[in-house]
């Protein structure tokens, strides 16, 4: 009985969600250097499937291979949120707050 490899998976950070059903990550690893002996880190951006549209900027996010090529360009898709963009979520209810709307009226009246 031979084993069964794992799938590939990496923890990324989500940059870019301008595309339907897909999102651009970069997934940070650290590559030992034997030539000068230190750990250098290494950045990869990847387009991944993501089929809800539920990531945000700034999410950090389970992208696993599917194990084959879903487009020219994707190979991965999110299988989980890891961590979601506190900042960005809590700017975007601001906006959304009444008190919100309220100081844009009195700003739009005042011009």
């Amino acid at each position: 009985m031979s084993a069964i490899p794992k799938a590939t998976r990496y923890v990324a950070t989500v940059v870019s969600t301008k595309m339907q059903k897909s999102c651009v990550v970069v997934v940070e690893k650290m590559k030992w250097n034997s030539h000068i002996k230190k750990n250098i880190a290494t950045r990869k951006r990847m387009i991944v499937h993501d089929e809800k549209n539920e990531a945000v900027i700034g999410d950090k996010v389970l992208i696993e291979a599917v194990g084959r090529k879903l487009s020219a360009h994707k190979t991965f898709t999110i299988k989980e949120i890891v961590k979601r963009a506190s900042l960005e979520k809590e700017f975007y209810e601001h906006l959304n707050s009444p008190i919100a709307s309220q100081v844009a009226k009195e700003v739009a009246s005042k011009l």
